[in-house]
């Protein structure tokens, strides 16, 4: 996966953070991906592109409307989740290297489509924001569930 362009959505007259907004070449199929977990979080990147869910196990199935995610992991073993939730790129900066943090993002094919939600690697993200317009940074913001990058014009 490479960056092709980024922008980001400001947000300037809302409460919400801004977020990075990359258009890349391609984005890796999850059955590229080789998941690690930890307590309740899974994790996986490859290439800068980074996939996380948040399972407790058969009991918790109520997220994504129920749907099976069958995943691999590093062992080549497989898991099959059970209606998994997502998580944030907060509570998994507090559990697994690299660091990420959430994006829109689409391919270079869908350039007049939608952003969808996803999440890059930090060491992703900071070639990417090289492609902007003007000169922007990614600063540390603390959450109540662990801490985030966010995107901020660079004083100048």
């Amino acid at each position: 996966m490479k960056p092709i362009s980024c922008s980001v959505e400001w947000y300037e007259k809302w409460a919400n953070d801004p977020i990075l907004q990359i258009v890349v070449d391609e984005i890796p199929n999850r059955e590229d991906l080789r998941y690690k977990h930890k307590q309740t979080l899974w994790f996986a990147e490859k290439d800068g592109y980074v996939s996380f869910f948040y399972w407790e196990g058969p009991n918790n199935n109520g997220g994504y409307y129920g749907s099976n995610y069958k995943i691999t992991l590093e062992d080549e073993s497989t898991v099959t989740l059970l209606g998994p939730w997502s998580s944030n790129s907060a509570a998994v900066n507090m559990q697994f290297i690299p660091q990420c943090l959430d994006v829109s993002i689409k391919t270079e094919k869908e350039k007049l489509s939608c952003w969808c939600s996803g999440a890059v690697s930090l060491e992703f993200a900071l070639e990417a924001i090289k492609l902007y317009e003007e000169p922007i940074e990614l600063v540390v913001k603390n959450t109540a569930y662990g801490y985030i990058f966010v995107p901020q014009r660079r004083k100048q």
